[in-house]
């Protein structure tokens, strides 16, 4: 194993930070500092297949699908989509997500290699490429109702265009969607429920940005309240998760996820086991405005009861949906800034990059050849090229955690991993 096949993501938290809204969500969501649930480790999926699509003109892509069907499903009603881009790895393995699933009957669909190839711009060839997947899979599962069930796409940052080219070619088979940070606002299709599930910290080019401030930037909202105001009739949801960089999943979010997957198949599925799905009813659900700075709280309030001006704030399909989104945003958005950061073997600082990947990022495997641990420290000043280089940082006590998102590394604790090489190997980075 060579440095070179590991990228490690670093993001730029506040010292107030969503642990906060984690312990405020509702009935008990706050989970521990390093939920057990991640890990690769059996991830169970009971079926795979492989094949190849002609996406374009010399564009031939091939993918593998893993299946995973709850065990007291008798009959699937949907399927949840997902390729491999980073925190699918995550999700589609987490227990709350796959207890949505089984509670409603949907199946879980991952490939990696991902169906989805980012450079052709086709809904409709990427939809008969899942069709001819699923079409497999029926086959090979004695479940035939696979070939027709209705779709539940869900990516992140690179798949948040798959969700929309699903969405938009074929919003007659598409469930809902679930879009993991940086949402898309663009989508053609103005019927189909999306959860727009974003952060505030954005790596990318991040020198440029003032990190003082930059973990308070809540810009979106305002742009997903424009988007339901000129779309009156899309049914868009917001999740919003104050210093979270955008390669990252929260526990916070992955429970509200699940939520949203129970909640937009008992909205949206037949009652009678018919293949159509159900309009969306507007007036049943729920509109929030998220107390974040520069917005007007608003408390949950059904659609139907509300005033004109507050129909255009994000609606939820129910009050508990509404009240986990509003739940999500309260930290204290005064905090000092923090910037956690990989160290040395003596605990300096490495450098940090301005994108927030290290590749490769330094570190010595154990005595078992497998083993290896990263040690973290926080940046005690803005670093050189950075707006404000040079201004003094502080941080909360203790040391970052690392927490696994994708790839090939089974966590240990205390920021112990080892190597592990799964399904993934070798389509997806660590």
């Amino acid at each position: 194993m060579t440095n070179a096949n590991w990228m490690i993501i670093v993001a730029t938290l506040a010292v107030a930070t969503a642990a906060e809204a984690l312990a405020a969500l509702p009935d008990g969501l706050a989970q521990t500092a390093v939920p057990v649930s991640r890990s690769p480790e059996n991830q169970i999926f009971q079926f795979r297949t492989s094949d190849s699509c002609l996406l374009g003109p010399g564009q031939r892509r091939t993918a593998t699908a893993y299946l995973w069907i709850p065990p007291s499903c008798r009959r699937v009603r949907g399927v949840v989509v997902a390729g491999r881009n980073l925190t699918e790895h995550w999700l589609v393995g987490h227990p709350a997500i796959r207890k949505a699933c089984a509670d409603s009957d949907l199946a879980m669909l991952w490939c990696c290699p991902t169906f989805y190839d980012i450079t052709v711009k086709d809904g409709k060839r990427h939809g008969e490429f899942l069709q001819q997947l699923l079409a497999r899979l029926a086959a090979q599962s004695g479940y035939d109702e696979l070939a027709s069930a209705a779709w539940l796409p869900m990516g992140e940052s690179n798949h948040l265009e798959m969700v929309k080219q699903l969405v938009d070619a074929w919003p007659e088979r598409c469930i809902a969607g679930v879009q993991v940070k940086n949402g898309m606002l663009n989508q053609q299709s103005t019927r189909v429920p999306i959860l727009s599930a974003i952060g505030t910290c954005y790596e990318w080019d991040q020198e440029k940005i003032d990190l003082l401030q930059q973990w308070k930037n809540v810009s979106f909202c305002a742009a997903h309240q424009k988007r339901r105001a000129d779309r009156p009739e899309w049914p868009g949801s917001l999740i919003l998760e104050p210093a979270s960089g955008h390669f990252e999943c929260t526990e916070a979010m992955a429970m509200v996820i699940a939520e949203y997957l129970l909640a937009a198949a008992d909205a949206r599925l037949s009652r009678d086991g018919s293949g159509g799905l159900r309009p969306v009813e507007l007036d049943d659900g729920y509109v929030a405005g998220l107390p974040v700075p520069g917005e007007k709280p608003f408390p949950p309030t059904r659609y139907r009861d509300c005033r004109p001006e507050s129909r255009s704030l994000p609606w939820y399909f129910n009050k508990r949906l509404a009240e986990m989104a509003c739940a999500m945003v309260r930290t204290n958005w005064n905090a000092e800034s923090q910037v956690p950061a990989f160290a040395d073997a003596v605990g300096e600082p490495l450098p940090f990059g301005h994108r927030g990947i290290f590749s490769p990022l330094p570190y010595a495997t154990l005595a078992d050849g497998v083993t290896f641990q990263l040690a973290t420290t926080f940046l005690r000043r803005i670093p050189v090229g950075f707006v404000k280089a040079g201004t003094a940082l502080g941080h909360a006590p203790g040391r970052p955690v690392v927490q696994w998102i994708c790839g090939q590394a089974s966590p240990l604790g205390e920021n112990r991993f080892r190597i592990a090489l799964d399904r993934t190997w070798p389509d997806s980075p660590t």
